[in-house]
């Protein structure tokens, strides 16, 4: 089949050209599947890193979700919604590629969870407010329900009422449900009393009802605040595994696909060196085709020719080959045979020979253009080959930028856990550190490398703690609870006791094993500090309550004594014993008078009074008889009392004498001498003390003297600090000398410690001195202002409303007495020409004072008022004025007060 030289030829060249084309081939399926390969690789990173940006900007929502619910921030509520609205978009815009059918499913599910997520903080932030609502209100509601107590009387509900107050402050706090059960019971016992009590009053019934109401609907609301905090953290994990899984999907389709083209690669490294190897075997075939079936040959036959020219017509060709030199050599033969026979016929054989040669010269000139097309195949084949190694060479340049981007991004990641506020820790599964981050070493002052040398239980500091982490390394990887916050007591290198707040999770390979455990750790001492201040603050503002209501009923109580008391004095003429008699009355009622106003001051609600020349030495020696029975008898108190005159709040004073003395009583811990004493003394001037805040001149120093156990200088450094106390917790507020140091500095005084260990504390208080009492306008006429004016007198408490009609009848004016302030209305509308002056108490049922003014205004606006309350917190001075009432007074209220208020308004009135 293959006889010829040309066939042959054709055969190899066709072998070549198969062997390249085959290794072209191989070539371009590799380029094709590497692209492909890069391709999905460089999208599954790009996929990874943008979940991982969505993971952080989920852990940023979280972070001003909670600062949009402490409400410290401006830009929260602002702030949240464009992280919401980035989260969301980011998800819609994610491009999931050639990888729609592996994460499309997860992808869909954070989705969802973050509408989720939206929809629970909207409810959130709704119940919050519906909650701030009712607790306005409940606040309102306790307030009314105690007054409407302490007015009617009734001694029974005094326990249940103090039980009320107690259990509301702590309820408020807490919201646990023992308190609410607490309170249910309390509340029941007083609805049980008031039904079992003929004389039940029907605004107590109402407002216990409205108390109930409102802890029901606070109580109901807590509970779901809580429900939907707890699906946060649920949806947290969940979104946080989600990020996880995702990410190591991406992290593993990436690997996957590098290794198939590294495996391509290898394949084709092969196949070239399989095909270079074939080709060289291929051209020294060639070659030996050559020498064998063409130089050979020719050489035979050459000697053949050269005999033949020496004459020698024997000689001949042989050949065991068949193609077209041997069939020459055989047609030399042939002709040297016929040369032998018939040499006529030389001629002819040489023509023919001539051609033969011509023809063989042809098919050479054939064999070399072949040749030369080979040759410029090849060279096109190589120039192919190298432009695709370039495009190789660039693929692989675009992947290096790709992993470039990669390191950058887990820079960024390195750097916010290097920088954020939260301490950062990483334990094996034996509790021993692995890595923490600069926050997480300055909570605790250690360094880093001392850090990495610990285990994490030796951080904590209470023996139950510890054996909670021992049996938790022991047994945690193998149980794997859910992961939770704990709160845990530890102790800095400096020797500090911190409390700390620790949210921990899992750490897993890629298999999904568990191998550590990652923990966020956030000092929170201050807040806990804050807490208890928070917890104080509260129990006061009960107090405080209570004190307004009392304090309300009490001045109630002293309006119709005191006023009975001076009419009785106007009436009865000269019965002198009988006069003695009232004004220790009247003297009494105004030292209760002063009581209110010290209770009120020590629960927080006095409001600063104008100060009067007064004997120092008097108010010191009335306070100290409070004090005695407020002291154990175990402590001797030893007094001296120099008279001094001073310009002072008599009530203040009293305050401040309190607070010294009972704190050196806790002090000396129920045995040891107080010792109070009063003096002046000068100040600033030559051979005289110096007190560096104070100016020079005459001062009384009140000196309060204990021989307790004395304080270090630390202690004293800091004795004047709100909030500062050594007793123990629930014992003391940290207040009291806070107090005493702002009431001496409004007195532009000063005061001073001196203490030390074992050696007892004196605290001196320095306050101006003045020489004498300033002279008052001479007693010539006590006659008091009166008038024959028409009064509308309204109060809801008959005894005050008989007082009051009496003290001002007795002045002369015309007056009609109303009980009911939506009577007193009712009776305005129908003659609200007949009245010139309207006096009405500020606390009733149904219409309070400043409601029925309101009214009264739209009826008529030039109406004379004067508002009168027992106590409140909602009504001020300014307030009323504001509101056009012209004057404002706190009972009790005097005869000379009430005639000379009533005669100021009403010629006011007619002046303009």
């Amino acid at each position: 089949m293959f006889r010829t030289i040309n066939s042959k030829f054709y055969l190899i060249a066709v072998l070549l050209l198969l062997l390249f084309g085959i290794g072209y081939t191989e070539v371009a399926i590799f380029l094709d599947r590497q692209a492909k390969g890069v391709q999905r690789g460089l999208g599954a990173s790009a996929i990874d890193i943008e979940i991982q940006a969505l993971k952080g900007t989920f852990w940023e929502v979280r972070f001003w979700e909670k600062a949009v619910l402490a409400q410290k921030h401006p830009e929260a509520d602002k702030r949240f919604g464009e992280l919401m609205h980035v989260t969301r978009k980011r998800i819609e815009e994610l491009s999931l590629g050639s990888f729609s059918s592996v994460l499309a499913e997860p992808v869909a599910r954070i989705s969802l969870l973050l509408s989720e997520y939206e929809t629970s903080f909207t409810r959130l932030m709704q119940l919050k407010t519906e909650q701030r609502m009712n607790q306005t209100d409940f606040a309102a509601n306790e307030q009314a329900l105690v007054s409407s107590v302490l007015m009617g009387g009734e001694m029974g509900l005094m326990k249940p009422l103090f039980n009320l107050a107690r259990f509301h402050g702590s309820y408020l706090q807490h919201h646990r449900d023992s308190e609410y059960q607490a309170l249910g019971a309390v509340l029941d016992s007083m609805a049980a009393r008031l039904s079992d009590s003929s004389a039940g009053d029907g605004r107590v019934k109402t407002y216990l009802t409205k108390y109930r109401n409102h802890l029901d609907r606070d109580f109901a609301l807590e509970n779901e605040l809580d429900v939907i905090n707890r699906r946060f953290d649920t949806l947290s994990i969940e979104l946080s595994d989600l990020f996880t899984s995702i990410s190591r999907k991406t992290g593993g389709l990436s690997m996957a696909e590098a290794q198939s083209v590294a495996d391509m690669r290898n394949l084709l490294n092969k196949s070239l060196f399989i095909s270079a190897v074939c080709g060289v075997a291929m051209l020294f075939l060639i070659l030996r085709i050559l020498a064998r079936k063409l130089v050979n040959p020719i050489k035979a036959i050459s000697s053949v020719v050269s005999q033949v020219q020496a004459g020698n017509l024997d000689a001949r060709f042989v050949s065991r080959d068949r193609d077209d030199i041997t069939d020459l050599g055989l047609t030399f033969n042939s002709m040297l045979d016929t040369i032998k026979r018939n040499n006529q016929h030389l001629v002819s054989y040489k023509l023919d020979l001539e051609r033969k040669i011509r023809e063989l010269a042809n098919s050479e000139e054939e064999l070399r253009k072949h040749r030369d097309h080979l040759g410029e195949l090849v060279d096109e084949r190589t120039a192919e080959l190298g432009a695709a190694i370039k495009e190789l060479k660039l693929e692989m340049a675009e992947r290096a930028q790709a992993e470039k981007a990669l390191r950058e991004s887990r820079e960024v990641y390195r750097t916010l856990i290097e920088t954020i506020p939260y301490g950062v820790q990483e334990v094996d599964l034996s509790g021993w550190i692995i890595f923490t981050n600069p926050a997480h070493d300055a909570i605790f002052g250690y360094s880093h490398a001392e850090m990495l040398g610990m285990n994490t239980i030796d951080l904590v500091i209470e023996g139950a703690d510890r054996g909670l982490l021992r049996q938790f390394f022991t047994s945690g990887a193998a149980q794997q609870p859910p992961p939770s916050t704990r709160m845990f007591r530890s102790a800095t290198k400096d020797g500090r006791v911190i409390d700390l707040q620790v949210d921990w999770n899992y750490k897993r390979n890629e298999l999904g094993t568990v191998v550590g455990f990652i923990s966020v750790i956030t000092d929170v001492s201050e807040r806990r500090k804050l807490e208890a201040r928070l917890r104080q603050a509260q129990k006061m503002e009960a107090i405080g309550t209570l004190a307004g209501g009392i304090a309300h009923d009490f001045n109630n109580i002293l309006t119709p004594i005191i006023g009975y008391t001076e009419l009785a004095l106007a009436r009865m003429g000269s019965a002198e014993h009988a006069q003695r008699d009232l004004h220790q009355v009247l003297k009494a009622a105004q030292r209760a008078k002063d009581l209110v106003n010290q209770i009120l001051a020590v629960s927080r609600h006095d409001r600063e009074q104008e100060r009067t020349a007064g004997d120092v030495s008097t108010i010191v020696e009335e306070a100290l008889k409070l004090l005695r029975a407020l002291i154990p008898s175990t402590i001797e108190v030893r007094q001296n009392l120099d008279p001094g005159i001073a310009l002072v709040d008599a009530t203040q004073i009293h305050q401040v004498l309190i607070n010294l003395c009972t704190n050196a009583s806790h002090a000396m811990n129920g045995t040891g001498v107080l010792d109070v004493s009063l003096t002046g003394v000068q100040i600033g001037n030559p051979g005289s003390a110096h007190i560096p805040d104070l100016d020079p001149g005459s001062y009384l120093r009140l000196r309060v003297a204990d021989t307790g156990p004395g304080m270090d200088a630390a202690t004293l450094e800091r004795i004047f600090d709100p909030y500062f106390t050594t007793k123990a917790v629930g014992k003391g507020s940290g207040l009291g000398l806070a107090v005493v140091h702002g009431i001496v500095k409004r007195h532009r005084g000063a005061v001073t410690v001196r203490s030390r260990l074992g050696q007892g504390s004196i605290f001196d208080v320095y306050i101006p001195k003045i020489e004498d009492l300033p002279k008052e306008a001479a007693d010539v006429s006590r006659e008091l202002p009166t008038g024959t004016e028409r009064i509308l007198l309204v109060d809801d408490e008959q005894i005050v409303v008989d007082v009051g009609t009496g003290m001002l009848e007795e002045l002369g004016y015309r007056v009609e007495a109303v009980t009911d302030s939506e009577q007193a209305l009712k009776t305005f509308r129908a003659r609200p020409e007949d009245f010139d002056l309207i006096i009405t108490d500020y606390t009733m049922p149904n219409l309070t004072g400043t409601g029925l003014v309101r009214e009264v205004f739209k009826t008529r606006a030039d109406m004379p008022v004067i508002l009168c309350t027992g106590f409140s917190e909602q009504v001020t001075e300014e307030m009323a004025k504001s509101m056009g009432i012209m004057e404002f007074a706190m009972k009790p209220l005097d005869w000379t007060r009430l005639a000379q208020m009533v005669r100021r308004v009403l010629d006011a009135q007619k002046d303009s």
